[in-house]
């Protein structure tokens, strides 16, 4: 059964890569274009890092299957993160993901994603 995802759906970037056939030799490579690789793919070119993202489709898994949601917490309450962290790190962490949407949006306009 061929599943066609949301981002593969309504995306407006053309994007297309050729297997990898060739040797390449970069400072980092990681496996995996989900939400997660393309986000640590993504810090560490910027980082001055060179990368080498592979998968066979970007996005295509969970990532390209969340319906567009940007999440910013977990799916608990953030005292039940707390009490599981303990209060201090609970609440670090809870302050870290409610950031978490802010730069979704600041990345979609720095490089303009349809």
């Amino acid at each position: 059964m061929r599943q066609i995802n949301l981002w593969e759906k309504s995306l407006k970037e053309n994007i297309s890569f050729e297997p990898l056939r060739d040797s390449i030799v970069s400072d980092l490579a990681i496996i995996g274009g989900g939400y997660t690789g393309c986000s640590a793919a993504l810090n560490a070119a910027e980082s001055g890092l060179s990368v080498t993202l592979i998968d066979k489709k970007i996005g295509f898994g969970g990532s390209g299957r969340n319906v567009g949601l940007v999440n910013s917490g977990l799916w608990l309450p953030p005292k039940k993160v707390e009490s599981i962290l303990g209060k201090d790190s609970g609440i670090k962490l809870n302050k870290a993901l409610s950031k978490a949407p802010d730069l979704v949006f600041e990345l979609i306009d720095k490089y303009k994603i349809s």
